[in-house]
């Protein structure tokens, strides 16, 4: 049964990616396309993993918050608790943040499969397929990490110049099926023939990223630090989850979105789907 008739039950599901060759720009635009084309779903999966790793750093920075510490008050013992509860929760939000992010991007690459593939797909169905990959993300996220430290031999530059390689690890993971070590390769290989492009949709979208949450999520943290040790971790908490769901979804998406361009470019994916909507089993 072709997409096209009507009495198809899933006929109407979002595909929201152009499947031809696009700009940068058309990629990062493709990226919020495919957000808005599911938010409540694509933003429910990220809040699974965000939403208590945002609590559980504001509560560990609490003693430090505001204006009205011991370190102002000149107690130098409290204030360096603050400060070391302050580096922790700096520390766990980098890190954990980081992973979220790398499975944020395979679910929501099981998301876009799924449209492909006439099935609608749902916060539960999604998250057990995420954990079943479980073992192969983290490896994954573990064995780039190790890689970019390698090149922090050339310091910042070396790291970030790597970094750009394996930029779609995580869809080729969703999408592909395949283990840590493959998905390593596959993004190097997709991307080495793009390198100019990767690196300048690593820098904008992460720059986006950025931005987005810091204007989406800035006002409750602002009055959270104003509230200080009264309260105001919940606010910040509350920022850093808006801050958090909110760019990382959009990350994952556009990087969905980027892996797919790169499909189309070297491989001709679109006409591959072109004739499976043309010719359906």
């Amino acid at each position: 049964m072709s997409r096209q008739d009507q009495t198809d039950p899933v006929a109407d599901l979002p595909r929201p990616l152009p499947m031809r060759p696009q700009s940068l720009i058309e990629v990062l635009d493709a990226g919020f396309a495919l957000v808005r084309s599911a938010p409540v779903l694509l933003f429910s999966i990220v809040a699974v993993f965000h939403v208590p790793l945002a609590v559980l750093s504001a509560y560990l920075r609490r003693g430090s918050l505001g204006f009205d510490n011991q370190f102002l008050l000149g107690d130098p013992t409290v204030a360096g608790q603050g400060f070391g509860s302050a580096v922790a929760s700096s520390t766990l939000s980098f890190v954990a943040g980081s992973l979220i992010q790398t499975i944020a991007g395979v679910a929501i690459g099981l998301v876009v499969t799924s449209w492909y593939s006439d099935r609608n797909p749902d916060v539960v169905g999604v998250l057990a397929s995420v954990g079943k990959r479980l073992h192969w993300i983290v490896l994954a996220w573990l064995m780039v990490h190790l890689l970019e430290a390698v090149a922090l031999i050339g310091f910042v530059v070396g790291s970030l110049l790597v970094a750009v390689l394996f930029v779609v690890v995580g869809p080729v993971i969703a999408v592909e099926g395949v283990g840590p070590v493959s998905a390593i390769r596959r993004s190097v290989r997709l991307v080495r023939g793009r390198y100019g492009s990767a690196l300048s949709f690593f820098l904008l979208s992460g720059l986006i990223a950025s931005v987005l949450g810091s204007v989406l999520g800035g006002l409750p943290t602002v009055l959270g630090l104003v509230l200080g040790v009264n309260g105001g971790w919940i606010l910040v908490a509350v920022g850093s989850m808006i801050s958090g769901i909110m760019s990382t979804a959009f990350l994952a998406a556009a990087t969905v979105a980027f892996y797919f361009d790169l499909r189309v470019r070297r491989e001709g994916i679109d006409l591959h789907l072109a004739m499976v909507d043309r010719f359906p089993r």
